[in-house]
Protein backbone atom coordinates (compact mmCIF):
# COMPACT_ATOMS: atom_id res chain seq x y z
CA UNK A 1 0.00 0.00 0.00
CA UNK A 2 1.35 3.11 -0.86
CA UNK A 3 0.13 6.81 0.91
CA UNK A 4 -1.29 9.29 -1.18
CA UNK A 5 1.75 12.19 -0.60
CA UNK A 6 -1.06 14.79 0.29
CA UNK A 7 -2.74 12.67 2.68
CA UNK A 8 0.27 11.19 4.62
CA UNK A 9 1.43 15.02 5.06
CA UNK A 10 -2.23 15.98 6.71
CA UNK A 11 -1.39 12.97 9.29
CA UNK A 12 2.23 14.16 9.89
CA UNK A 13 1.02 17.61 10.91
CA UNK A 14 -1.49 16.91 12.89
CA UNK A 15 0.85 14.58 14.90
CA UNK A 16 3.26 17.54 15.26
CA UNK A 17 0.65 19.83 16.06
CA UNK A 18 -0.75 17.69 19.40
CA UNK A 19 3.05 16.70 19.92
CA UNK A 20 3.54 20.23 20.22
CA UNK A 21 0.70 20.64 22.23
CA UNK A 22 -1.85 22.19 20.68
CA UNK A 23 -5.44 21.17 21.22
CA UNK A 24 -7.38 19.38 18.97
CA UNK A 25 -9.56 22.53 17.88
CA UNK A 26 -6.71 24.49 16.83
CA UNK A 27 -5.43 21.61 14.59
CA UNK A 28 -9.07 21.66 12.86
CA UNK A 29 -8.92 25.43 12.50
CA UNK A 30 -5.03 25.06 11.37
CA UNK A 31 -5.97 22.53 8.64
CA UNK A 32 -9.17 24.46 7.60
CA UNK A 33 -7.34 27.99 7.72
CA UNK A 34 -5.25 26.51 4.93
CA UNK A 35 -7.86 24.76 2.67
CA UNK A 36 -6.44 20.79 3.70
CA UNK A 37 -9.77 19.00 3.20
CA UNK A 38 -10.14 15.35 4.01
CA UNK A 39 -10.59 12.67 1.13
CA UNK A 40 -14.48 13.24 0.50
CA UNK A 41 -13.73 17.36 0.00
CA UNK A 42 -15.41 18.05 3.53
CA UNK A 43 -13.41 20.52 5.89
CA UNK A 44 -11.75 19.00 8.64
CA UNK A 45 -13.86 18.36 12.37
CA UNK A 46 -12.49 17.22 15.65
CA UNK A 47 -13.98 13.85 15.43
CA UNK A 48 -11.81 13.03 12.35
CA UNK A 49 -8.57 14.49 13.68
CA UNK A 50 -9.06 12.23 17.09
CA UNK A 51 -9.68 9.16 15.11
CA UNK A 52 -6.02 9.77 13.33
CA UNK A 53 -4.57 10.15 16.76
CA UNK A 54 -5.88 7.73 18.53
CA UNK A 55 -4.05 5.49 15.26
CA UNK A 56 -1.09 6.92 16.02
CA UNK A 57 0.93 3.66 16.48
CA UNK A 58 0.27 2.91 12.87
CA UNK A 59 1.62 5.74 11.87
CA UNK A 60 4.64 6.09 13.93
CA UNK A 61 5.27 1.82 14.26
CA UNK A 62 3.12 0.15 11.66
CA UNK A 63 1.41 -1.30 14.86
CA UNK A 64 -2.15 -2.64 13.83
CA UNK A 65 -4.51 -3.88 16.58
CA UNK A 66 -7.60 -5.94 16.16
CA UNK A 67 -9.35 -7.32 18.73
CA UNK A 68 -6.60 -9.52 20.70
CA UNK A 69 -4.30 -10.18 17.21
CA UNK A 70 -1.69 -7.49 16.97
CA UNK A 71 0.66 -7.10 14.00
CA UNK A 72 3.28 -4.52 12.33
CA UNK A 73 3.88 -3.60 8.86
CA UNK A 74 6.59 -1.08 8.27
CA UNK A 75 5.73 -0.14 4.93
CA UNK A 76 2.13 1.46 6.59
CA UNK A 77 4.98 3.98 9.03
CA UNK A 78 4.42 7.55 7.80
CA UNK A 79 6.42 9.27 10.74
CA UNK A 80 9.50 8.88 11.94
CA UNK A 81 11.13 10.20 15.08
CA UNK A 82 12.82 13.11 13.03
CA UNK A 83 9.79 14.07 11.58
CA UNK A 84 8.29 15.62 14.71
Amino acid sequence: MTPYAAEAEVVREIIRLDKGGVPVREIVNALNRRAARRRNGEPWTGRQVRAILSRRELYERGKVHYGTVEGQDKRLILMTITDV
